[in-house]
């Protein structure tokens, strides 16, 4: 399943939020760009577990919370989607051998995730 973006500036957002909420939104839907599905990038591993934080104890680094919303390419939220994340350690390198700071995450009903 692809997965769509929304491409939008700093300057293209703050001026949505200047001109309103419904402004915004709108703007917002006339760039979404689909996820190429072939697009899985060079250090996707397959399996990674359900999980509500990619760290474990122990881990060295910045903890980032990160969070968005997956939409279809009409701006509709994709309803329980799961979201496939990894991060490199501080090192710059990425858990090849299990799921260290690799995990997925489902977006709620209104496709919005959170981790």
């Amino acid at each position: 399943m692809a997965y769509d973006v929304v491409e939008l500036s700093r300057r293209g957002f703050l001026w949505g939020a200047a001109a309103g909420p419904t402004v915004a939104l709108a703007r917002a839907r006339t760039r979404l760009i689909p996820t190429d599905p072939d697009d899985e990038g060079p250090f996707y591993k397959e399996g990674a577990p359900f999980r509500e934080q990619l760290f474990t104890n122990g881990a060295k680094g910045t903890i980032l919370e990160i969070t968005g919303r997956v939409l279809s390419a009409n701006g509709e939220p994709i309803r329980h989607s799961a979201v496939d994340l990894w991060n490199a350690n501080p090192q710059g390198v990425y858990d090849l051998q299990g799921f260290e700071l690799r995990g997925k995450v489902q977006a709620d009903s209104k496709g919005r995730f959170r981790i």
